[in-house]
């Protein structure tokens, strides 16, 4: 049963900026470099290529896809979060964790930046990292911490901390 469901906004356009220049500069070269017959026109293009391809990438992660992030509960009562990747008409779920063996949250800005990678470095935190946010480099994301060495990167609201928040001061959390 659904909970809760928020789908973050994108809040700057940093990621559509970086594709188009990383298409547009490249080309300006390439049709510079044909007109003068400058030496060494194929390492131009090797690195125009890889412009583009980068391009591509980035713009296919952050200006074409889009996520929603839900708060439900499973039919065995436990309290999930779960990320649904959006492309187009496309809907699928790539990520689903328990909240109950969620360890820690922290608040990621400029201002705390060195703090969040510190804790990390002290707490010799090493498990895979999901970045589920819309932006390139957000003014504000969390970073949730799973006992299991798991860390999502996500932009939730203000109504989706409080009940993450909630689920953290949970006195049954993490019990066997």
């Amino acid at each position: 049963m659904q909970i809760y469901s928020y789908s973050p906004k994108r809040t700057n356009q940093k990621a559509l900026i970086l594709s188009i220049a990383l298409v547009g500069i490249p080309l300006i070269g390439l049709v510079v470099g044909g007109i003068l017959s400058i030496p060494y026109y194929s390492v131009l293009q090797t690195v125009a290529a890889v412009c583009l391809a980068a391009a591509v990438l980035i713009a296919g992660r952050f200006c074409l896809r889009d996520y929603q992030y839900d708060i439900m509960d499973s039919d065995q009562g436990e309290r999930l979060i779960r990320v649904v990747e959006i492309q187009g008409k496309r809907k699928a779920i790539v990520c689903m964790m328990d909240l109950s063996n969620l360890e820690t949250c922290k608040r990621v800005d400029k201002t705390n930046l060195r703090e969040v990678t510190d804790y990390e470095n002290s707490q010799e935190v090493k498990g895979k990292r999901y970045n589920y946010c819309v932006d390139i480099s957000p003014k504000e994301s969390f970073r949730l911490y799973f006992r299991d060495g798991t860390i999502l990167q996500i932009m939730p609201d203000e109504t989706m901390r409080q009940l993450i928040e909630k689920e953290m001061q949970n006195p049954l959390l993490g019990q066997e």
